[in-house]
């Protein structure tokens, strides 16, 4: 009898200890792969990815709102048209404490494997690492600054009081939005290894999270917005340039609620660096 309460009471703090622990689930819902974190009756939700086109979001915790979202498949000129929101399809495991998500997609004879190493969330924030490489070939146009974009952020920035994104930043310089036409121009050439788009509140969202890219190495940074009306239509771009087909990079994600340029820490490639629901029509609020 003694044996037998030891052990149910032992079975009862292991399960204590360890049942109730926070851990990743995922779930799909239609073209939606989501994923959520958390324990017993709360998980919320903190990411997803459109399977249709790769667009991939998250939010730093329950008090953050959707916003910027990040392309994770490359786009490119070719032919005189924009290749741009590949079909993916996605498989995830948990490693450790961590998310992975492996994305296969490929867009004309240009193939893109990827890998995607989500940390758990903490302290309004949650980070992301991302690898990825080619195989095949594509021929790009000549459009320097934009040929090929291995990472996108697409946002919303109709008008002060209306956006996703307040501000774009490229190292310690923070760029306005005009009201159309280049926020970082191709030319002369900014290059960095940190950007990003702030967030914040305005009239339109409340807490829009910061969405920052942390590159492996230097590359060009270039931006423009599109003017617009709709506050459902993304149309703000802000991405990595490069002017030949990469065969493989890597960079780090970070999603947070910061409202002013964030000082990077020396060292940190991304699981420390700002993400979030995927790019479909624009969702309300």
């Amino acid at each position: 009898m003694r044996q037998s309460r030891f052990l149910v009471l032992s079975a009862a703090l292991f399960c204590g200890a360890i049942c109730s622990a926070d851990q990743w689930s995922t779930s799909t819902s239609g073209s939606l792969l989501q994923f959520n974190y958390g324990s017993g009756g709360n998980t919320p939700q903190y990411g997803v990815l459109d399977l249709t086109s790769s667009y991939f979001r998250m939010n730093y915790g329950p008090a953050s709102g959707w916003g910027t979202s990040i392309l994770t498949m490359p786009s490119y000129w070719s032919g005189g048209s924009l290749f741009q929101g590949t079909a993916v399809v996605a498989s995830t495991q948990v490693v450790g404490a961590n998310l992975v998500l492996t994305v296969d997609g490929t867009s004309n004879s240009l193939h893109t494997h990827e890998t995607i190493t989500i940390a758990p969330p903490s302290g309004n924030a949650i980070t992301a690492q991302v690898a990825a490489t080619t195989s095949g070939t594509v021929a790009l146009d000549n459009r320097p600054g934009e040929a090929f974009k291995p990472v996108f952020l697409s946002s919303m920035h109709e008008s002060p009081t209306s956006w996703d994104a307040s501000s774009a930043y490229v190292g310690s310089t923070t760029y306005g939005f005009p009201s159309g036409g280049w926020i970082v121009s191709p030319s002369p050439v900014i290059s960095g290894t940190v950007f990003g788009l702030l967030g914040g509140t305005s009239a339109w969202k409340t807490n829009a999270p910061a969405v920052q890219i942390t590159l492996s190495s230097p590359m060009q940074v270039a931006g423009w917005v599109t003017t617009s009306s709709n506050p459902n239509d993304d149309n703000v771009g802000l991405w990595a340039a490069s002017n030949t087909v990469l065969s493989s990079w890597n960079y780090g994600i970070t999603v947070s609620n910061a409202v002013s340029l964030p000082v990077p820490e020396p060292g940190m490639l991304g699981f420390g660096a700002f993400l979030l629901l995927p790019f479909l029509p624009r969702r309300k609020g």
